[in-house]
């Protein structure tokens, strides 16, 4: 009896210890910011996370802000390029 309670329960840490790998697609809107005026161009990519799993896919589906400042005679410019991403 103590064999088989050991097989099973040997069975399902196996089971449930195992993840589950596929493909994840990564859904990023970029937009972009110049002098504090706000394109209204948006840009939507999607990029596929092949053969993850789901808590790897999320780590590389990342939100990014990228702020550039720089000035040009006495005049001071500012880009910002802003990423918001989602998991799909």
């Amino acid at each position: 009896m103590k064999k088989t309670i050991y097989l099973f329960s040997g069975l399902f840490a196996v089971l449930f210890t195992t993840s589950c790998k596929k493909d994840y697609t990564c859904e990023c809107t970029t937009s972009y910011t110049y002098n504090g005026i706000t394109s209204p161009n948006v840009d939507i990519d999607e990029t596929t996370i092949k053969d993850a799993s789901k808590h790897a896919a999320k780590t590389n589906c990342l939100n990014m802000e990228l702020t550039q400042t720089y000035t040009y005679g006495t005049t001071t410019y500012t880009y910002t390029y802003s990423q918001d991403c989602e998991l799909k």
